[in-house]
């Protein structure tokens, strides 16, 4: 039996995926998963301020994280 078996990611081909958790498990840094979801929080967030909320951080704090990964 394999980790595709189950459902489960196989590497990079799996992170390929539109799923929220298509990034999970795969081969992917920590770097990587953060970027990811804070670009979809905040594409879906009606604000910064609620984006933030959602992701138990402060406003600065978002921002922040936007310059280093470059989200707009």
């Amino acid at each position: 039996m394999e980790a595709t078996d189950l459902g489960l990611g196989g590497g990079r081909a799996a992170a390929a995926g539109d799923g929220p958790s298509a990034l999970l498990g795969a081969e992917v840094s920590l770097e990587e998963i953060e970027r990811e979801h804070i670009a979809r929080v905040v594409a879906r967030a009606e604000s910064f301020e609620s984006a933030a909320r959602t992701l138990g951080i402060d406003v600065t704090t978002l921002q922040r994280k936007r310059k280093r990964y470059g989200l707009s």
